[in-house]
């Protein structure tokens, strides 16, 4: 086992993280031009109230998407430092800046939206995206101490979030609590 030595196993991770990093870039613009058209045709189709409801549907399947990679995260990489690295990501994910990324988390830039500050309309910072994501991180620091800590996260991050999607649609799915608290705005990314 001499040939596993801690200079070939560091190769061999960074070089696994270049593919899955090419890989992601490759699917992340493919279905970004598929849902691009898709989404203009079908939002052509809708009527004003129904295209509210369409944009909150996209907001909340962008959340379940970054939750979901932050659960993966969390699962992945080893203990106590997965579980950190998917909270401090459900936290700071919407400020990411840089690879195609603009002010987007990976599930917003897949569902083509991106969080900017208001006014100006400039991309999110870090600090906007801690500030916005407030809410949900009460809820996904819980996730962290394990099974009671899971419990936790389900008794309070369900009604926060639920909370947050009847805002959206109340206030025609331009802001939620942490748009309000960062003054942020979710938009589509053109």
């Amino acid at each position: 086992m001499s040939w596993l030595t801690p200079e070939t196993i560091f190769r061999w991770v960074r070089a696994a993280l270049v593919w899955f990093n090419r890989s992601v870039g490759i699917v992340a613009r493919r279905l970004g031009q598929a849902q691009d058209s898709l989404t203009e045709s079908l939002k052509q189709s809708l009527p004003p109230r129904a295209r509210v409801k369409f944009l909150v549907a996209q907001r909340v399947a962008a959340k379940m998407l970054d939750l979901l990679l932050a659960g993966i995260l969390g699962a992945v990489i080893f203990w106590p430092v997965g579980p950190l690295v998917g909270f401090l990501y459900s936290i700071l994910g919407d400020g990411i800046h840089g690879m195609g990324f603009e002010g987007q988390s990976v599930g917003k830039k897949l569902m083509g939206l991106r969080v900017v500050r208001m006014p100006g309309g400039l991309p999110a910072r870090l600090k906007d995206s801690a500030v916005r994501n407030l809410p949900v991180g009460v809820a996904t620091f819980f996730a962290i101490i394990g099974f009671w800590g899971w419990i936790i996260c389900i008794l309070v991050g369900v009604p926060l979030m639920l909370i947050e999607i009847t805002l959206m649609l109340r206030m025609d799915g331009e802001t939620r609590l942490g748009d309000v608290m960062a003054s942020t705005r979710v938009i589509e990314k053109r």
